[in-house]
């Protein structure tokens, strides 16, 4: 995990400033009838995966400001910092989030046990919150996906392959939406 998580920003770099030579080379392999198909998938499939980014970034801010506030209200010390430590590490799916609440439980167990127990009853809400509101909302949203429909993609995907299943189920149905609709057209033209 930790190889992979230290290679992605080479990979991304990479992909950036080779991004046009990569999809050009890639078009060169693929027969010359399919290659429009292809670059709609290409295009189709990179606003699927960049819409999931935006909108993982977008529920990484929302968690650092739910944390922020809850933080606030009830006092507890370097909130700001807490919180933003908590959007960033957010952006690690599932265990962002608990690593984010470590630094906070040890703050709220060294101040005395009733902070340690507001610090828990902070995480449950924005944990609750998060996991059944936001993160389906707005990666609805930005996916055009219904907000259940991603309530059950992670949850299917999550028994059935575990932890990779959950951080690749949403952006992996973004793209097998494409391919579906991309299929689907492809009947449309050829047997209507």
């Amino acid at each position: 995990v930790v190889i992979t998580i230290a290679t992605i920003p080479f990979v991304l770099y990479y992909l950036l400033i080779d991004g046009e030579h990569f999809k050009q080379s890639l078009l060169e392999v693929i027969p010359v009838r399919a290659r429009p198909t292809m670059v709609k998938f290409m295009e189709q499939a990179s606003e699927q995966v960049g819409s999931y980014v935006r909108g993982e970034l977008m529920v990484a801010v929302s968690v650092s400001i739910m944390f922020y506030v809850g933080y606030l209200v009830i006092g507890l010390e370097y909130a700001l910092i807490l919180s933003i430590l908590a959007g960033v590490l957010n952006l690690v799916p599932y265990l962002g989030s608990i690593m984010a609440s470590v630094p906070a439980l040890i703050i709220g167990a060294f101040v005395s046990p009733l902070q340690l127990f507001k610090v828990i009853v902070v995480i449950a809400i924005e944990q609750t919150l998060e996991g059944r509101v936001i993160s389906p909302q707005i990666l609805g949203n930005k996916l055009e996906i219904h907000p259940l429909v991603i309530l059950f993609i992670l949850l299917v995907a999550g028994s059935l392959f575990g932890f990779m299943g959950l951080i690749l189920a949403v952006p992996g149905f973004g793209i097998l939406r494409v391919i579906w609709n991309l299929f689907f057209d492809w009947i449309k033209a050829n047997y209507d």
